[in-house]
Protein backbone atom coordinates (compact mmCIF):
# COMPACT_ATOMS: atom_id res chain seq x y z
CA UNK A 1 0.00 0.00 0.00
CA UNK A 2 3.02 2.25 0.43
CA UNK A 3 6.28 1.96 -1.53
CA UNK A 4 5.08 -1.30 -3.08
CA UNK A 5 6.93 -4.47 -2.11
CA UNK A 6 9.91 -2.37 -1.09
CA UNK A 7 7.80 -0.99 1.76
CA UNK A 8 7.66 -4.40 3.42
CA UNK A 9 11.44 -4.66 3.74
CA UNK A 10 12.46 -0.99 3.76
CA UNK A 11 14.07 -1.09 7.22
CA UNK A 12 16.03 -4.26 6.40
CA UNK A 13 17.33 -2.85 3.12
CA UNK A 14 18.69 0.24 4.90
CA UNK A 15 21.28 -1.97 6.63
CA UNK A 16 22.81 -2.90 3.27
CA UNK A 17 22.83 0.47 1.50
CA UNK A 18 26.59 0.84 1.91
CA UNK A 19 27.36 -2.40 0.07
CA UNK A 20 24.86 -2.04 -2.76
CA UNK A 21 24.81 0.01 -5.95
CA UNK A 22 21.46 1.02 -7.43
CA UNK A 23 20.33 2.28 -10.84
CA UNK A 24 22.89 0.12 -12.62
CA UNK A 25 22.72 -0.20 -16.40
CA UNK A 26 24.46 -3.35 -17.60
CA UNK A 27 26.20 -2.94 -20.94
CA UNK A 28 28.10 -6.19 -21.48
CA UNK A 29 28.87 -9.52 -19.82
CA UNK A 30 32.03 -11.29 -21.00
CA UNK A 31 31.44 -14.95 -20.14
CA UNK A 32 34.89 -16.17 -21.17
CA UNK A 33 36.78 -13.75 -18.93
CA UNK A 34 33.96 -13.33 -16.37
CA UNK A 35 33.86 -9.56 -16.71
CA UNK A 36 30.77 -7.39 -16.35
CA UNK A 37 30.55 -3.86 -17.70
CA UNK A 38 27.95 -1.52 -16.24
CA UNK A 39 27.51 2.26 -16.28
CA UNK A 40 31.13 3.44 -16.60
CA UNK A 41 32.61 0.54 -14.65
CA UNK A 42 34.21 -2.77 -15.56
CA UNK A 43 34.89 -5.48 -13.00
CA UNK A 44 35.48 -9.19 -12.69
CA UNK A 45 32.72 -11.30 -11.22
CA UNK A 46 32.66 -14.66 -9.49
CA UNK A 47 28.90 -15.25 -9.53
CA UNK A 48 25.92 -13.23 -10.72
CA UNK A 49 22.50 -13.79 -9.16
CA UNK A 50 19.96 -12.28 -11.49
CA UNK A 51 16.23 -11.54 -11.70
CA UNK A 52 16.70 -9.96 -15.14
CA UNK A 53 14.12 -11.31 -17.64
CA UNK A 54 15.91 -14.09 -19.53
CA UNK A 55 15.37 -12.59 -23.03
CA UNK A 56 17.14 -9.39 -21.90
CA UNK A 57 20.43 -11.25 -21.55
CA UNK A 58 20.74 -11.11 -25.34
CA UNK A 59 21.58 -7.41 -24.94
CA UNK A 60 24.67 -8.23 -22.89
CA UNK A 61 25.85 -11.65 -24.05
CA UNK A 62 26.70 -13.06 -27.46
CA UNK A 63 25.01 -16.46 -27.21
CA UNK A 64 25.43 -19.56 -29.41
CA UNK A 65 22.62 -20.11 -31.93
CA UNK A 66 20.96 -22.82 -29.85
CA UNK A 67 20.64 -20.56 -26.81
CA UNK A 68 19.40 -17.69 -28.96
CA UNK A 69 16.72 -19.96 -30.36
CA UNK A 70 15.60 -20.97 -26.86
CA UNK A 71 15.49 -17.34 -25.73
CA UNK A 72 13.50 -16.30 -28.79
CA UNK A 73 10.88 -18.93 -27.99
CA UNK A 74 10.04 -17.29 -24.65
CA UNK A 75 6.98 -15.07 -24.92
CA UNK A 76 5.47 -12.47 -22.62
CA UNK A 77 2.99 -9.63 -22.45
CA UNK A 78 3.83 -5.95 -22.10
CA UNK A 79 1.84 -3.54 -19.97
CA UNK A 80 0.61 -0.12 -20.99
CA UNK A 81 -0.63 1.86 -18.00
CA UNK A 82 -2.78 4.97 -18.12
CA UNK A 83 -2.84 6.79 -14.79
CA UNK A 84 -5.74 9.18 -14.28
CA UNK A 85 -6.69 11.65 -11.54
CA UNK A 86 -10.37 12.57 -11.44
CA UNK A 87 -12.37 14.83 -9.16
CA UNK A 88 -13.22 13.56 -5.70
CA UNK A 89 -16.50 11.64 -5.30
CA UNK A 90 -17.15 11.31 -9.05
CA UNK A 91 -16.64 7.55 -8.77
CA UNK A 92 -18.37 5.94 -5.81
CA UNK A 93 -17.20 2.34 -5.73
CA UNK A 94 -15.75 0.47 -2.77
CA UNK A 95 -13.86 -2.26 -4.66
CA UNK A 96 -10.11 -2.17 -5.38
CA UNK A 97 -10.17 -3.21 -9.02
CA UNK A 98 -12.33 -4.72 -11.72
CA UNK A 99 -11.78 -6.48 -15.02
CA UNK A 100 -13.13 -5.11 -18.29
CA UNK A 101 -14.72 -7.31 -20.95
CA UNK A 102 -15.56 -4.94 -23.76
CA UNK A 103 -14.50 -5.43 -27.38
CA UNK A 104 -14.58 -1.67 -27.94
CA UNK A 105 -11.60 -1.00 -25.66
CA UNK A 106 -8.10 -2.40 -25.07
CA UNK A 107 -8.40 -1.83 -21.32
CA UNK A 108 -8.28 -5.11 -19.39
CA UNK A 109 -8.27 -4.00 -15.76
CA UNK A 110 -8.98 -0.84 -13.76
CA UNK A 111 -7.61 -0.23 -10.26
CA UNK A 112 -9.08 2.38 -7.92
CA UNK A 113 -6.01 3.30 -5.91
CA UNK A 114 -7.92 5.31 -3.30
CA UNK A 115 -9.63 2.11 -2.18
CA UNK A 116 -6.29 0.32 -1.84
CA UNK A 117 -4.69 2.98 0.36
CA UNK A 118 -6.68 4.51 3.22
CA UNK A 119 -4.46 7.61 3.09
CA UNK A 120 -6.08 8.59 -0.21
CA UNK A 121 -9.68 8.21 0.96
CA UNK A 122 -10.43 11.93 1.11
CA UNK A 123 -8.40 12.99 -1.90
CA UNK A 124 -9.09 13.20 -5.62
CA UNK A 125 -9.52 9.75 -7.12
CA UNK A 126 -6.48 8.03 -8.64
CA UNK A 127 -7.08 5.26 -11.16
CA UNK A 128 -4.83 2.94 -13.11
CA UNK A 129 -6.03 1.59 -16.45
CA UNK A 130 -4.10 -1.47 -17.61
CA UNK A 131 -3.70 -2.63 -21.20
CA UNK A 132 -1.85 -5.86 -21.98
CA UNK A 133 -0.36 -6.61 -25.39
CA UNK A 134 1.84 -9.39 -26.72
CA UNK A 135 5.50 -8.43 -26.27
CA UNK A 136 8.09 -8.30 -29.07
CA UNK A 137 5.72 -6.16 -31.13
CA UNK A 138 5.28 -2.42 -31.40
CA UNK A 139 1.75 -1.36 -30.50
CA UNK A 140 0.62 2.18 -31.15
CA UNK A 141 -2.17 2.87 -28.70
CA UNK A 142 -4.41 5.90 -28.90
CA UNK A 143 -4.31 7.02 -25.26
CA UNK A 144 -7.00 9.67 -25.67
CA UNK A 145 -9.33 7.18 -27.30
CA UNK A 146 -8.80 4.69 -24.44
CA UNK A 147 -9.56 7.42 -21.92
CA UNK A 148 -12.70 8.25 -23.90
CA UNK A 149 -13.72 4.57 -23.73
CA UNK A 150 -13.17 4.67 -19.98
CA UNK A 151 -15.30 7.79 -19.47
CA UNK A 152 -18.13 6.25 -21.48
CA UNK A 153 -18.06 3.04 -19.44
CA UNK A 154 -18.21 4.88 -16.13
CA UNK A 155 -20.29 7.82 -17.37
CA UNK A 156 -17.66 10.39 -16.45
CA UNK A 157 -17.43 13.83 -18.01
CA UNK A 158 -14.18 14.98 -19.61
CA UNK A 159 -14.24 17.93 -17.24
CA UNK A 160 -13.99 15.49 -14.31
CA UNK A 161 -10.47 14.49 -15.37
CA UNK A 162 -7.80 16.58 -13.63
CA UNK A 163 -4.69 14.95 -15.11
CA UNK A 164 -3.39 11.80 -16.77
CA UNK A 165 -0.18 10.21 -17.99
CA UNK A 166 0.92 6.87 -19.41
CA UNK A 167 3.70 4.40 -18.73
CA UNK A 168 5.09 1.38 -20.57
CA UNK A 169 6.37 -1.76 -18.82
CA UNK A 170 8.11 -4.09 -21.27
CA UNK A 171 7.82 -7.28 -19.22
CA UNK A 172 4.51 -7.95 -17.53
CA UNK A 173 3.26 -11.55 -17.49
CA UNK A 174 5.12 -14.51 -18.93
CA UNK A 175 3.14 -16.59 -21.41
CA UNK A 176 2.92 -20.24 -20.39
CA UNK A 177 3.90 -22.69 -23.12
CA UNK A 178 4.74 -26.39 -23.11
CA UNK A 179 8.18 -25.62 -24.53
CA UNK A 180 9.09 -23.19 -21.71
CA UNK A 181 10.45 -25.76 -19.28
CA UNK A 182 12.90 -27.38 -21.70
CA UNK A 183 14.01 -24.04 -23.18
CA UNK A 184 14.54 -22.46 -19.76
CA UNK A 185 16.51 -25.48 -18.54
CA UNK A 186 18.86 -25.23 -21.52
CA UNK A 187 19.31 -21.48 -21.02
CA UNK A 188 19.94 -21.74 -17.27
CA UNK A 189 22.34 -24.66 -17.61
CA UNK A 190 24.41 -22.60 -20.06
CA UNK A 191 24.38 -19.50 -17.82
CA UNK A 192 25.14 -21.55 -14.70
CA UNK A 193 28.29 -22.91 -16.36
CA UNK A 194 29.47 -19.31 -16.60
CA UNK A 195 28.60 -18.32 -13.05
CA UNK A 196 25.22 -16.70 -13.73
CA UNK A 197 22.22 -17.88 -11.72
CA UNK A 198 18.82 -16.51 -12.80
CA UNK A 199 15.91 -16.79 -10.37
CA UNK A 200 12.49 -15.32 -9.64
CA UNK A 201 9.53 -14.97 -11.96
CA UNK A 202 11.59 -13.79 -14.96
CA UNK A 203 14.61 -15.93 -14.13
CA UNK A 204 12.61 -19.16 -13.84
CA UNK A 205 10.09 -17.95 -16.44
CA UNK A 206 7.24 -19.28 -14.31
CA UNK A 207 4.32 -17.28 -12.98
CA UNK A 208 4.55 -16.96 -9.20
CA UNK A 209 2.14 -15.59 -6.62
CA UNK A 210 3.66 -13.01 -4.27
CA UNK A 211 4.07 -15.47 -1.40
CA UNK A 212 5.65 -18.01 -3.76
CA UNK A 213 8.15 -15.39 -4.94
CA UNK A 214 9.12 -14.66 -1.35
CA UNK A 215 9.62 -18.32 -0.48
CA UNK A 216 11.57 -18.97 -3.69
CA UNK A 217 13.86 -16.07 -2.79
CA UNK A 218 14.51 -17.53 0.66
CA UNK A 219 15.17 -20.96 -0.79
CA UNK A 220 17.55 -19.53 -3.35
CA UNK A 221 19.38 -17.53 -0.69
CA UNK A 222 19.92 -20.61 1.47
CA UNK A 223 21.21 -22.55 -1.52
CA UNK A 224 23.79 -19.90 -2.41
CA UNK A 225 24.51 -18.60 1.09
CA UNK A 226 27.47 -16.23 0.77
CA UNK A 227 28.58 -12.72 1.75
CA UNK A 228 25.98 -11.17 -0.57
CA UNK A 229 23.03 -13.34 0.47
CA UNK A 230 23.58 -13.84 4.17
CA UNK A 231 21.76 -16.28 6.39
CA UNK A 232 21.12 -13.40 8.78
CA UNK A 233 19.02 -11.53 6.22
CA UNK A 234 17.10 -14.68 5.35
CA UNK A 235 16.32 -15.39 9.00
CA UNK A 236 15.27 -11.79 9.70
CA UNK A 237 12.97 -11.64 6.69
CA UNK A 238 11.46 -15.01 7.59
CA UNK A 239 10.85 -13.83 11.14
CA UNK A 240 9.24 -10.62 9.87
CA UNK A 241 7.14 -12.45 7.29
CA UNK A 242 5.52 -14.79 9.78
CA UNK A 243 5.25 -12.17 12.52
CA UNK A 244 3.20 -9.98 10.20
CA UNK A 245 1.31 -13.02 8.89
CA UNK A 246 1.47 -11.69 5.37
CA UNK A 247 -0.52 -13.60 2.77
CA UNK A 248 -0.68 -13.29 -0.99
CA UNK A 249 -4.05 -11.56 -0.66
CA UNK A 250 -2.62 -8.75 1.46
CA UNK A 251 -0.21 -7.91 -1.34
Amino acid sequence: KKNGFYGFFKDEFKKYKNITTNNVEIKKIDLKNKIITYNDNTRNYDKIYSTIPLPEFQKYINFPKKIKSCLSALEYTSLYMINIIIKKDVLKYDHDWNYVYDKNTNISRISILNNISSKRKNQNTALQLEIFKLGKKNHKLNIKREISNFTKMFKIQDSDIIAYDSKFVKFSYIISKKSNKSNVNIIKEYLNRHGIYPFGLYGDWIYYWSDQSFMKGMSFGKKFNNKWIGQYLINKLTEWFYKKKVTRYQF
